[in-house]
């Protein structure tokens, strides 16, 4: 029984090998079961059709033939020209097919001609053209040259004389020949001023003619400066007039531009001086000079009991020091100790500073023990009104005192703000250079310097005194 059921299983898969839906591997006997069709239309040249291919063998044949539609020609005449040949096209609307045919021979050019005749100076030619574009010129013909005729036109003073030449024919004419006549001139010579230039007019004395040369350029203003100080209240300014009537103002400065301190040090110290008064008994100004002297602030006097009293050596000093060519100074001591003492006081001293010139500032010695016990307020007033009063009358003031009055009796900062300071202060070998917004400074008094018998103060300056007084005059430099 298995050996039946195992010999019909084999059997049936050798029926499966032989046969596969009616495949077969020889073409020739497939029997074409699985076919597809494709369609081809047709065309201007190839015919129209539908092709059979067998999907089994690759077996394909045609049917369904179609004729070629053939071409849609369209044609295109293009006319001949001057110088390329004309042609028909014939072109297919369908495809790209294109031929020419019925050549035309060029039509040659059609040539029309233009005379120019020749002038004095140009040539003249017949010219040739078609209307293509196509043109030349031949038949040169040479210029006729210029018909001259002669004008002869007579000088004058104000123009030159000449043969004039002009063509008959054209425009074109020349000169030669020329004769002139000179002017007549008289000749004014204007000088420049300050703000018009200068210049030579020559005049021609016959005719109207006339012109200007050799200009110079103006001057410009020649100012004279006058200075007018700065008081307390209104500044001080410099009038700058020229002598054609031109000025202006200008350089304002105010009294705190002026009166105000300088840090000191030793490297801006601008001269060195000492001051004197009746203690010093002898004193040789020449030698003073020499030794390296730049300047002596003299003793004026004090100002005590109600009253202004002279130093008894001032008159003497001040001339022997104006003849050694040293810049003068002045102090002036006070014992008062109200304001109202020191302007009526001050007021007479000034009588004995008048008619003669200082290079340095007038100063209030403020030092006195008396004047200790006065507050700090009546201090700066007397500092104040004192220094008021000197500007007012045309002196340039200061306020000399030493340093521990003015640190413990007087406001430092407002005295060096507003008025020029000379503080006396004594150093130690070991201390540092002095350094303070003071204007100047009085290091010893024990000072040795040829000129002088005996010790004397010595001072540093750190500040141009003779430049600033001068230019703004004060102290007698205003006349």
């Amino acid at each position: 029984m298995k050996k039946s059921i195992f010999l019909l299983l084999l059997l049936c898969l050798l029926a499966a090998m032989t046969v596969s839906c009616g495949r077969s591997s020889n073409p020739d006997e497939c029997k074409h079961r699985r076919l597809t069709e494709t369609q081809f239309e047709p065309d201007c040249s190839l015919e129209g059709y539908v092709l059979h291919t067998c999907t089994d063998c690759g077996h394909t044949y045609k049917s369904d033939i179609v004729e070629p539609t053939g071409h849609k020609m369209v044609t295109t005449v293009t006319a001949p020209t001057c110088t390329d040949e004309g042609y028909t096209e014939f072109a297919c609307s369908v495809c790209e097919y294109t031929y020419r045919a019925d050549y035309k021979e060029p039509s040659g050019h059609t040539l029309t001609s233009r005379i120019t005749p020749q002038t004095c100076t140009k040539e003249g030619y017949t010219t040739y053209s078609c209307p293509c574009g196509y043109s030349y010129r031949t038949a040169l013909v040479v210029p006729n040259g210029h018909n001259l005729s002669k004008t002869t036109v007579a000088p004058t003073c104000s123009a030159d004389g000449y043969d004039r030449y002009e063509c008959n024919v054209c425009d074109y004419e020349y000169k030669t020949d020329f004769t002139s006549m000179a002017h007549d001139f008289d000749v004014t010579v204007t000088a420049s001023t300050c703000v018009n230039e200068g210049y030579t007019t020559y005049e021609c004395e016959k005719c109207d003619y006339s012109y200007k040369t050799a200009y110079v350029a103006p001057t410009g203003h020649d100012c004279t400066p006058k200075t007018t100080a700065p008081t307390f209240k209104d500044p001080g300014f410099t009038v700058y007039s020229c002598k054609c009537g031109f000025s202006y103002i200008g350089d304002y400065i105010w009294h705190s531009n002026l009166f105000s301190g300088v840090k000191g040090n030793e490297k801006s110290a601008f001269s060195c001086g000492v001051d004197l008064s009746y203690h010093n008994k002898t004193v040789d100004f020449e030698a003073l000079a020499e030794d390296g002297v730049d300047f002596v602030i003299l003793r004026a006097g004090y100002l005590r009991n109600g009253r202004a009293n002279t130093d008894e050596k001032f008159e003497e000093y001040y001339e022997a020091a104006r003849e050694a060519g040293l810049d003068i100074g002045v102090y002036i001591y006070s014992y008062d100790t109200s304001v109202d003492d020191l302007i009526t006081n001050t007021t007479a001293m000034l009588k004995v500073l008048k008619n003669k010139t200082f290079e340095y500032p007038i100063y209030l010695d403020i030092e006195d023990t008396s004047q200790k016990s006065l507050s700090e307020e009546t201090l700066m007033e007397m500092c104040t009104e004192y220094c008021e009063l000197l500007v007012q009358n045309g002196f340039y003031p200061g306020i000399y005192s030493y340093r521990n009055f003015i640190n413990y009796y007087m406001d430092p900062q407002y005295l060096t703000a507003r008025f020029e300071t000379w503080v006396a202060h004594y150093l130690d070998e070991d201390d540092d250079h002095y350094a303070k917004q003071y204007n100047m400074w009085q290091y010893t008094e024990e000072g040795s310097v040829d000129g002088v018998t005996g010790d004397v103060d010595m001072n540093i300056c750190y500040k141009d005194y003779p430049t600033i007084i001068k230019k703004y005059g004060y102290n007698g430099y205003n006349k």
